[in-house]
């Protein structure tokens, strides 16, 4: 990550947490990574065992997916995708508000908002609404307008 902002590339990075078998521990390792590494942006994805992958057909094996589960309930950002088999429900959804919280920290940072918004510079330099959409997002984001 330093290598990348010491030489002002934009880049972003892509996390995923629940995986099973993933503890505490290691979710808060993931959260306290994107501090040490501060990419210009960052998200994360909670993991969706889709049908017809291997971790699918292990959860279904393992008895922690129901042959008739409600999928509707399920995608890559529910706080109900815990399927690491040793945290319970509500210690999981607390670690996704936590990472949530990290994640947003990490992307508000004025140095964050200010790198991204240089990176779109074509597309403001062609469409002067993004811009000051843009701006005032980032106004928000930095507290100048109120909160998001």
């Amino acid at each position: 990550g330093n290598i990348l902002l010491k030489n002002n590339l934009y880049w972003s990075g892509f996390f995923m947490i629940g995986l099973p078998t993933e503890t505490p521990d290691d979710i808060r390792a993931t959260i306290e990574l994107v501090k040490v590494l501060r990419p210009n942006y960052s998200t994360f994805s909670i993991f969706t065992p889709y049908p017809g992958t291997e971790l699918y057909e292990m959860l279904l094996d393992d008895g922690a997916i129901g042959e008739n589960a409600q999928w509707q309930l399920y995608n890559h950002q529910s706080r109900r995708n815990n399927f690491t088999g040793v945290i319970d429900d509500e210690q999981f959804k607390e670690l996704v508000d936590e990472a949530s919280r990290a994640f947003d920290a990490n992307n508000n940072r004025l140095g964050n908002l200010y790198s991204r918004a240089l990176s779109k510079a074509a597309v403001y330099s062609s469409s002067p609404t993004e811009l000051l959409k843009d701006a005032k997002k980032y106004l928000n984001y930095a507290g100048v307008l109120g909160k998001r």
